[in-house]
């Protein structure tokens, strides 16, 4: 009756997710090519699936996620497919598998904690209400903002990981396998560059700042509201997209900084871990 075996993302669940009403749709992030993936049969009818990818930057770490078609809950098929996924051993050097729910309190939520998951952390995004507008960057004499300058890979991934190496949200980044950034902005200064930061476009039509760095040398000057600011200058000046940030929602610091530009918190996602092996 119940049938689980290894697919294809991108060819067998892509033409699936077209035919159950947008469900898996909602529940699928943005794909790589890089996931393992394991569908989940009721009677022929794909019923829900599971996948795990690798997170960029901590090698101890996978991330899970999927779900179930509504009409085919309560039949174990949820846990069936995470002791399958748990069964087949392709998490090499990795020690903990990580999953992400909106909120604490739903179905999924209950589901971790039955399934050995812990809360971890939780992150929030704000988004910059339509309509508002950001004021111009003013930066101090000597600092100037640079777009991809030369090498900008390299720069982005080392100016990284001297910023946050040693917080509890430092995910460094490989300078040959970077995110598809829209764009890379850097704070340059007379003495070397101060602070970066990355565009990522959405294919909803928004826009998203992920990371924004200032070097431990340059902070506590304003230059990291300075550098949000002409980012978000520039992103008003090519766009009507609305303009989105996320942080850690322990990280006071940030959220004060961005929830005085304007910006309005817009959702949560808990994350929840468990150990592998």
């Amino acid at each position: 009756m119940l049938k689980i075996e290894p697919i294809d993302i991108q060819m067998t669940l892509g033409d699936s997710i077209r035919m159950v009403d947008g469900f898996l749709e909602r529940s699928t992030p943005m794909l790589t090519g890089q996931e393992q993936v394991w569908g989940a049969w009721w009677e022929g009818q794909l019923a829900g699936y599971a996948a795990v990818s690798a997170v960029a930057g901590l090698p101890h770490l996978f991330s899970l996620w999927g779900g179930v078609i509504p009409q085919y809950r309560r039949r174990g098929i949820g846990r069936a497919l995470l002791e399958r996924v748990l069964a087949e051993g392709w998490w090499d050097k990795a020690t903990d598998l990580s999953a992400a729910v909106e909120a604490p309190h739903e179905p999924a939520a209950a589901f971790l904690r039955a399934n050995g998951f812990v809360p971890e952390h939780e992150e929030v995004l704000l988004a910059l209400p339509q309509g508002v507008r950001l004021p111009t960057a003013v930066f101090p004499a000597g600092f100037e903002l640079v777009l991809r300058p030369p090498n900008a890979n390299t720069l982005f991934a080392g100016m990284y990981k001297k910023a946050f190496k040693g917080l509890p949200w430092y995910q460094p980044y490989d300078a040959q396998q970077l995110p598809p950034f829209h764009e890379l902005f850097f704070l340059e200064h007379k003495l070397g560059f101060a602070g970066v930061a990355a565009l990522i476009a959405h294919r909803d039509g928004r826009w998203q700042v992920e990371p924004l760095a200032i070097l431990p040398a340059y902070q506590r000057q304003g230059l990291g509201r300075q550098l949000l600011l002409a980012v978000g200058n520039w992103v008003q000046s090519q766009s009507s997209g609305q303009l989105l940030i996320g942080t850690w929602a322990t990280h006071t610091a940030a959220l004060t900084l961005y929830q005085s530009l304007g910006f309005v918190p817009e959702s949560a996602v808990h994350y929840w871990q468990r150990p592998l092996g």
